[in-house]
């Protein structure tokens, strides 16, 4: 990490909140707020900051498998599979991929909303709210600093 600080950023889908869900050739799902695990390393080590932002996801002609969710509500898990790739739970922002794409959410009222599509993008939206320090056993691996969170090339 030469030259200066790294930054990486998740989009937690627990502690997010999905406020609208709106379908206009792709499906566009609306979390107000959404919870995100912000990081940043000097150099030596990694501090963390858990955050409110709006986040917006787009399933790019995306298609409901099943029910849509039709009121605000907490989401307890998430997922997201893009070909062989899966993110549980935690999906890096900005976050751009093209493929094979199944989500899932489970919401905290015990429904179930997934969806499949043909590409993915995660974005924030809007100035961010610091919430709370992440604990240091929460830091990204090495693996996941080198891939920071920069979107795919087109």
């Amino acid at each position: 990490m030469a030259g200066g600080m790294n930054i990486i950023e998740h989009l937690e889908f627990h502690d997010s909140t999905l406020a609208a869900v709106r379908t206009e050739g792709d499906l566009l799902l609306q979390l107000r707020p959404g919870y995100i695990h912000h990081w940043e390393h000097d150099g030596l080590a990694w501090t963390g900051v858990g955050r409110l932002q709006d986040v917006q996801l787009r399933l790019i002609a995306g298609r409901f498998v099943g029910k849509m969710a039709e009121t605000e509500t907490d989401i307890a898990d998430g997922t997201i599979s893009v070909d062989d790739a899966t993110f549980e739970n935690l999906v890096p922002v900005p976050f751009r991929r093209h493929g094979r794409v199944a989500a899932r959410l489970e919401l905290a009222d015990g429904s179930i909303l997934e969806a499949t599509a043909t590409g993915v993008v995660v974005e924030t939206i809007g100035p961010s709210k610091d919430l709370e320090p992440l604990p240091a056993e929460w830091a990204p691996t090495e693996r996941a600093a080198d891939a920071g969170s920069k979107p795919e090339p087109r």
